[in-house]
């Protein structure tokens, strides 16, 4: 919930888009006999270069279920119209929604302790630290030490988080 992201498309990419994810929330579709939970995304677009038609600027609102799509667009318009389209019916069958939590959360000051054994090399576990110490436009540096087994290691990640997950930016380490 509130992660942002921007794009550009259309024809030249004359549209542009800054879209937010608001969370989710049950929501009434005819497709469907009862309410359904739906990740609601609201962006806002601009069409460039459309001076005294605004009906492709404006509010876009999508509510997608998981395991379907979208099942209901509401889009207002610039000039002030209001469409709004909903799933009529499908052969699609709603899924239980993955949790709305960041699997990796890149937040200042985060602690984090993995314990990692093998009982064919490494009968005593090897414990490490992890810090989320520096966070900066949706990157972080992660450090990372030994805290007790046979294999020692020290080191540094850079990640990023975008819409498309984490990525790895740079790293440096040193283990023996």
């Amino acid at each position: 919930k509130g992660t942002s992201w921007s794009g550009t498309g259309g024809f030249q990419n004359d549209v542009t888009s800054n879209s937010t994810y608001l969370g989710t929330e049950k929501i009434t579709v005819p497709a469907f006999p009862t309410p359904v939970t739906a990740a609601k995304v609201r962006t806002q677009i601009t069409q460039a270069g459309a001076i005294g038609d605004p009906y492709g600027s404006g509010i876009r609102t999508t509510w997608w279920v998981y395991g379907v799509g979208p099942v209901k667009v509401e889009f207002q318009h610039a000039g002030g119209a209001v469409t709004t389209s909903v799933l009529q019916t499908t052969n699609q069958v709603v899924k239980p929604s993955p949790p709305d939590l960041s699997y990796f959360p890149l937040t200042r000051g985060l602690k984090l302790k993995y314990e990692l054994t093998n009982t064919m090399h490494l009968k005593k576990p090897s414990i490490s630290s992890f810090v989320v110490d520096q966070v900066s436009n949706g990157s972080a540096r992660v450090t990372a030490k030994s805290v007790s087994g046979p294999i020692k290691i020290a080191a540094a990640y850079g990640f990023t988080l975008r819409t498309d997950g984490v990525s790895s930016l740079w790293a440096a380490t040193q283990s023996a």
